[in-house]
């Protein structure tokens, strides 16, 4: 039988910097961007600034970020 783990997109609805607000603007979103929580709690996004792929841990302001879970069996989360 397959177990299933949960993985994450955690889109952000805070304040945020200017850029931000423009991306909202010209997107038509409530969001700016978005960051995928892995099954390990790890959250794994793109640095805009430095331009480089991170994975660190984050503890989110529930207020600031919608959460959207995804479950998917086992196999298929430790394969990505």
């Amino acid at each position: 039988m397959s177990t299933t783990k949960n993985v994450s997109i955690v889109f952000y609805k805070g304040t945020g910097t200017l850029a931000e607000k423009l991306i909202r603007m010209w997107t038509k979103s409530p969001f700016s961007h978005c960051e995928f929580r892995r099954s390990d709690g790890l959250y794994h996004s793109n640095d805009r600034f430095r331009f480089i792929s991170r994975t660190q841990e984050m503890h989110l302001d529930q207020s600031d970020w919608e959460i959207c879970d995804i479950f998917l069996p086992s196999e298929i989360v430790d394969r990505v």
